[in-house]
């Protein structure tokens, strides 16, 4: 039950809307947060739609919903801020779609923005780093769909046969301390309340007083750089730098340009131990908070 709207949900259907991406395998994480809300039995049904590159489509996802009896929509955006593709593209999509479903009726949430489900998110992933830095480019191959356009290099995607992920050592909240750094790493945009919610995690980051040293890189648009950001982070002496990459699909940045980056640095800093983390689109901390930000959708109402 939604205590919100006190009744059973039966009716209602969701969908997480995401923009998707080139990178064959990139939507992978969408649909583990789709099958975790499935898993909880909170709606009726439960569906990904993409508005560009990834199937379904949120047209496809909206007639799945329909075709299951659901007669109320609620879509929650799988995006960490409400910029163009928020709010101006996904309204415009849903007046179109609408004409064809009169029976139903749609309610659009917000964007994640800032929570603090995301810094938990953060410092958990960072406390489990990646044992293989090309963990997420593999993962991308493993999921190839033979798109010509995928970036990955060797002239497209090409599957791997037979190759596993790396056993991942499981989250220990004592081996992040005082002697490490942690570095957020962020694509930016020139719109600085977009940057604002990164922001505010590296603030609650700082304020909890448990690391040596927590930073922010920007891969565009904004100061300091990554690699300046890491190499702050390295002249501050720590044991360790631990990057944690504020991402929600694999994509080109994840796959290819972070771990790059970071072998980078740490070529120019040999002394310091360094460790990639899974982006936050992997934590099922965001599971909740798309739920979150469903929950206050359908109460607003």
């Amino acid at each position: 039950m939604y205590p919100e709207l006190g009744r059973d949900p039966a009716d209602v259907g969701l969908i997480l809307y995401s923009h998707g991406s080139v990178l064959c395998g990139a939507a992978e994480s969408l649909h583990h947060h789709a099958q975790r809300i499935r898993s909880r039995n909170l709606f009726r049904a439960t569906e990904a739609g993409f508005l560009n590159y990834n199937e379904p489509t949120l047209s496809d996802a909206v007639a799945s919903l329909a075709a299951e009896g659901v007669r109320n929509v609620v879509v929650v955006p799988y995006f960490l801020v409400s910029g163009k593709f928020v709010r101006t593209d996904l309204p415009k999509s849903v007046t179109d779609i609408r004409s064809g479903y009169p029976e139903l009726t749609f309610t659009l949430a917000q964007a994640m923005g800032y929570d603090p489900l995301i810094t938990q998110s953060v410092l958990e992933l960072a406390t489990r780093p990646l044992l293989d830095w090309g963990e997420e480019e593999s993962r991308a191959r493993l999921g190839c769909e033979a798109r010509a356009d995928c970036p990955i290099r060797d002239g497209g995607c090409r599957p791997m046969e037979g190759w596993e992920p790396a056993a991942r050592i499981l989250p220990d909240m004592n081996a992040l301390g005082k002697d490490d750094a942690v570095v957020v790493l962020v694509h930016g945009s020139p719109r600085e309340s977009a940057n604002a919610p990164a922001h505010r995690v590296v603030q609650d980051l700082s304020a909890s007083g448990a690391f040596k040293h927590v930073g922010i890189g920007f891969l565009e648009c904004n100061a300091p750089d990554i690699p300046s950001a890491l190499d702050t982070a390295a002249s501050d002496s720590p044991a360790r730098v631990v990057a944690v990459p504020y991402f929600l699909h694999t994509g080109r940045h994840v796959a290819l340009d972070l771990p790059r980056l970071m072998r980078e640095a740490r070529a120019r800093h040999p002394r310091i131990a360094w460790d990639l983390a899974p982006y936050i689109g992997r934590s099922e901390r965001l599971t909740d908070l798309l739920l979150r930000r469903a929950d206050e959708a359908l109460a607003a109402r």
